[in-house]
């Protein structure tokens, strides 16, 4: 399963409903109930987006939390993932989700965990929400 940013910030910002449910899925993964991928521009996202809401504190621990998981695979952006990346722009996808489809293609994974409706309907991909 590849994580969405989405779902890491909902985990670190989020005290509803849907931040519990990131959480409980975090957690999953980190006693290895389950396998996840993720890439390193969602990393800088969620950190990008962590510290902008001022929460520099918050943004330390879900680097500390991300980095130390070790069921946890972080795939880099690399040219094969840009190479892949093409088609799924032309599937619609902007440009980051295309390179989370790209990255997801490459690793195997045909599962993403994400609130994102835009990976709806394109090709090899299955959508769902913690």
């Amino acid at each position: 399963m590849f994580i969405d940013a989405n779902v890491f910030i909902a985990a670190h910002l989020d005290s509803q409903e849907r931040g519990n449910r990131c959480r409980a899925l975090l957690a999953k993964i980190a006693k290895g109930e389950q396998n996840a991928v993720t890439n390193a521009l969602v990393i800088n996202e969620v950190l990008y987006i962590i510290k902008a809401a001022r929460k520099l504190d918050q943004m330390k621990i879900a680097h500390r939390i991300i980095a130390s998981n070790v069921h946890l695979s972080i795939m880099p952006i690399d040219e094969k993932v840009i190479a892949h990346s093409i088609g799924y722009m032309e599937q619609g996808l902007e440009v980051s989700d295309a390179f989370h489809a790209a990255t997801m293609k490459i690793a195997g994974v045909g599962t993403i965990c994400s609130y994102d409706g835009g990976f709806d309907g394109i090709e090899g991909i299955k959508r769902q929400e913690p």
